[in-house]
């Protein structure tokens, strides 16, 4: 049961709510306090309210109410830039705090003004930096930030140098500071997304404009949590994000003519097939493996994804993809573990080519791509093994109908990261992803 009423205050800004909600089969009154923040302060709400464009919180009393009401409204101020003191010389002048400030230029209001700056200290909402924050700088102090102890390497560091280039390009073709971050507004973070649009209005192509308006937004939040900037111009623009790419699973008989076919194929074609068809692993996990992860662990042989035995630049998409998934028996029974045999101590795949980054995903995902398009003439690509093994894994159920696999050995197995499993690599932990690995199941077979 609900019901509802609200009401408004103070130019708008304040809204009340008053609900009744059902709870263990009494009913129980409350208020919702909120406040509308005006347009522009949200990148400038204090932690741990920056960047909400409402300020909301339950309450059951009057004197709650009030407690929040103020205590909003004066979170509001604190971005502003108002003090008590600014309210108290605007009443004693019988004007509101907007008027008082909007009069800042009166001799009279323009002297307070500055001798309160003295006192307190210019307010935040005027501050400028002092010193210019080059983007080159900036740019250093994104890649010193990792996210979960994940380092950036060289290529992250080449992208954001690139939509780096084309933004300053840009703001140079309008006769606008192009190298200094806090000369940088909002305004013309908008209008270089619209020429974005306007040159380059190919639909396929806004996937590419949202990255590059990422990137720079990205850029320029790190320079804000740095305390470079004030705030961060990017935080409240908006943007198309592009259509997904679009990548539909294989079918059965797909998967069973790709594994025959792959038979006669260059080995990092077939294996590449085989290990992503019974486990949904990706390219730049299985490009560089290198044979000393190929490992036998309490009886159930296994393919450790790590980047202990890569070479420096051959990462790992998360540290949650580092794991051990157990082969399945069609890949032991095709003959996998002799191929590892003949690699000797070296990369799976050592004969592909390295990139400029040193690692063989390109070259990987290159070649069985052309090869499932022009031999096999299917138009999907290589990581629709993943979506597969993704679908069957979900949605593969007991005779009960409760999930064959628990929700938190899917994770794992897929390198999403894990919840609540703590199990470690035990006797039985292994054992167990095993079993679900088998689920996978083998198109070949009923050709036996």
């Amino acid at each position: 049961m609900e019901s509802k009423l609200h009401a408004g205050r103070q130019d708008g800004l304040l809204t009340t709510g008053h609900q009744a909600e059902q709870e263990g089969g009494v009913v129980s009154s409350y208020r919702r306090v909120r406040i509308v923040v005006p347009d522009g302060l949200p990148p400038s709400l204090p932690p741990p309210h920056t960047g909400h464009k409402n300020l909301t919180k339950k309450v059951r009393s009057d004197r709650e109410h009030a407690e929040w009401t103020a205590r909003f409204l004066a979170t509001i101020d604190e971005a502003r830039g108002w003090t008590t003191i600014h309210r108290e010389l605007a009443e004693i002048n019988g004007l509101s705090i907007e008027q008082f400030i909007a009069r800042g230029s009166i001799p009279v209001f323009g002297k307070l003004d500055r001798k309160m700056d003295e006192i307190l200290g210019e307010p935040g909402w005027k501050k400028v930096t002092a010193e210019p924050v080059t983007f080159e700088t900036i740019i250093d102090k994104w890649m010193d930030k990792t996210k979960n102890g994940k380092k950036k390497g060289p290529k992250a560091r080449e992208d954001m140098e690139r939509a780096v280039r084309r933004f300053t390009a840009w703001l140079k073709s309008k006769n606008l500071p192009h190298d200094d971050l806090t000369q940088v507004r909002f305004e013309h973070c908008r209008d270089y997304r619209d020429h974005l649009y306007t040159t380059d209005p190919n639909p396929d192509h806004l996937k590419t404009h949202s990255n590059n308006l990422a990137m720079l937004g990205a850029l320029f939040s790190c320079a804000a949590k740095d305390r470079r900037l004030s705030a961060n111009p990017f935080a409240d623009l908006e943007w198309d994000r592009g259509r997904k790419n679009s990548r539909p699973d294989f079918t059965s008989e797909e998967r069973r003519r790709i594994l025959l076919l792959s038979r006669k194929a260059d080995p990092a074609i077939k294996w590449g097939n085989w290990l992503a068809a019974f486990g949904g692993r990706q390219n730049e996990e299985l490009a560089d493996a290198h044979a000393r992860d190929v490992v036998c662990l309490n009886g159930v042989w296994v393919i450790y994804i790590r980047e202990e035995n890569r070479a420096p630049g051959q990462y790992l998409k998360t540290l949650a993809r580092t794991r051990m998934v157990p082969l399945h028996s069609a890949i032991l029974d095709e003959g996998f573990l002799e191929y590892v045999k003949t690699v000797g101590d070296r990369p799976l795949f050592h004969h592909l080519k390295l990139d400029s980054y040193g690692r063989r995903s390109g070259a990987f995902t290159a070649i069985i791509n052309e090869w499932l398009h022009e031999t096999v003439r299917i138009r999907k690509t290589f990581y629709s093994h993943r979506h597969v093994v993704t679908s069957i894994l979900r949605n593969t159920l007991e005779p009960d109908d409760r999930p064959a696999v628990d929700g938190d050995i899917r994770r794992y197995l897929l390198g999403h990261g894990k919840k609540d499993v703590h199990s470690g690599y035990g006797e039985n932990w292994v054992k167990t992803l095993k079993a679900a690995i088998e689920i996978i199941p083998n198109p070949l077979q009923r050709l036996r």
